[in-house]
């Protein structure tokens, strides 16, 4: 399932209603092509402003939402503790553009105090099926946050690896004003994501501004408001992509943002829908993580008796060790704490069957975790 328009720009969707790609061949501008096993990198979250922050996936796996694809338009509609929303996704005629319109109506008994977050990966690189590694990719990324005196927070992302079509380069603002912005994931999503599953952005009052670490994932969150009952909010949320951008991004391309708004229709076919479709979920993208006990001192030693060596201590907790001939074991204290996640193996040639010689000796390292 996929949208698209005259200038190659096209979303494709999965059954699960999240984003599966954004491409303009020959690139793709979102970071990794999802699967129906997977997170998109892709999101719209709406959050209320409580003492813990409470928040819902607009559309996904993670969402209640019934959607379609109708007249080359992504439209999805759900309710979630007292609010009914519906979520609209549509490409610009003339540009590689598109604009996400969201309107939310209050249909509980109390104002509540909310905001919307859109999240969105960012790779820009050449469209392929194979998987990308996302840490080499955000590293030739530049990444900044403008402000605009009217638009607020304005995130602009350019390819500094020069591709077939030029540098490539995005950017995203919201209409009624971001208050504020993030450019990497080690700030959306935060080390606690690989215990949790959640995004720490989605508990904290507002994104981190600018940072360039290895995940290039950035977010923009619409200015706090809040919304009496039976009243409705709309919002929208722009972005423009050019296939070469030469020069480095400077104040001057907020210029570009009056005409691309002018791009979009405000004419709204959000309400002949009679014909939604449930998101199609399973279990991989729907469960919660496995809740796990840390090893005790008692297991660690029967585990792996008395060879463990180069023991990581912090705080007198022991983090990580090295065991038998080659074995390097990492305890989940370890993994919460690090940058960078565990246990994964690089491979710098093609092939399919396991030889050393395939495998990069850049940094891999086998986790064992308590589960």
């Amino acid at each position: 399932m996929k949208i698209n328009n005259s200038t190659g720009l096209s979303i494709a969707f999965l059954e699960n209603s999240s984003v599966k790609s954004i491409e303009v061949l020959p690139i793709r501008i979102s970071l990794a092509s999802a699967t129906p096993f997977s997170k998109s990198g892709s999101a719209i979250y709406l959050r209320k402003r409580n003492n813990p922050f409470e928040f819902r996936a607009l559309f996904g796996p993670d969402s209640s939402c019934h959607f379609i694809i109708k007249e080359n338009r992504f439209i999805a509609k759900g309710s979630w503790s007292g609010i009914e929303y519906s979520c609209e996704l549509q490409l610009s005629g003339i540009s590689s553009s598109w604009q996400w319109s969201i309107e939310i109506i209050n249909t509980s008994e109390n104002p509540e105090n909310l905001d919307l977050i859109y999240v969105q990966d960012i790779g820009m690189k050449p469209s392929g099926d194979g998987t990308v590694n996302e840490y080499y990719v955000s590293q030739y990324l530049e990444r900044l946050v403008l402000c605009h005196t009217t638009f607020g927070q304005v995130v602009c992302c350019r390819q500094n690896t020069r591709e077939s079509v030029g540098n490539p380069w995005i950017m995203l603002f919201c209409k009624n004003g971001a208050s504020s912005a993030s450019t990497d994931g080690m700030q959306i999503l935060g080390k606690t994501f690989r215990e949790t599953g959640i995004p720490e952005l989605l508990l904290s009052d507002s994104p981190g501004g600018e940072y360039s670490g290895e995940s290039s994932i950035v977010a923009l969150q619409e200015k706090p408001f809040t919304l009496k009952a039976g009243k409705n909010h709309k919002t929208t949320f722009i972005a423009a992509y050019l296939p070469d951008h030469p020069e480095a991004t400077t104040d001057a391309d907020l210029n570009r943002i009056p005409e691309l708004i002018r791009e979009f229709s405000d004419e709204d076919i959000l309400q002949n829908t009679d014909k939604l479709l449930p998101a199609d979920k399973n279990i991989f993208n729907t469960s919660g993580f496995l809740p796990v006990e840390d090893l005790d001192d008692e297991e660690i030693e029967r585990l792996f008796s008395k060879e463990k060596r180069h023991c990581e201590y912090e705080n007198g907790k022991l983090l990580s060790f090295f065991y038998g001939q080659n074995m390097y074991v990492m305890l989940r204290e370890k993994e919460i704490l690090s940058d960078r996640p565990h246990g994964h193996i690089m491979q710098a040639q093609a092939g399919f069957e396991a030889d050393e010689n395939i495998l990069s000796t850049t940094s891999y390292a086998f986790g064992v975790f308590n589960s």
